[in-house]
C-alpha cells in the first residue's frame, strides 16, 4: 500500500573521542565523530535516511523533511 512507518535511527558508540567532546562541551562536533565512526558501527540520522531512501522505503521528500543537514543529504541523494 506504500503507507506505514519505518524506523530511521542514529547510533553513537561512546568512544574516548566522543566522551572527550562531551566532557569539553564540544557537542557540536559529535556528528563528525559519528560520521567517521562507521567502522565501529556508528551511523548518523542522515545516513540512515539516505539508506532508507536508496532502498525505496521512504521518499526523497520524507528524507529531506527529517534531515539534520538538508543540503548535504540532497547532494548525496543525487549521487
Amino acid at each position: 500500500s506504500g503507507k506505514g512507518r519505518v524506523a530511521a535511527y542514529e547510533i553513537m558508540i561512546m568512544t574516548p573521542a566522543i566522551s572527550n567532546l562531551i566532557r569539553e562541551r564540544k557537542t557540536n562536533r559529535i556528528l563528525s565523530s559519528i560520521q567517521t565512526g562507521t567502522k565501529l558501527g556508528m551511523i548518523s540520522m542522515d545516513q540512515s535516511l539516505l539508506n532508507l531512501y536508496n532502498a525505496g522505503k521512504i521518499t526523497g521528500e520524507d528524507a529531506l523533511a527529517r534531515a539534520a543537514n538538508v543540503e548535504e543529504l540532497r547532494q548525496r541523494m543525487l549521487g
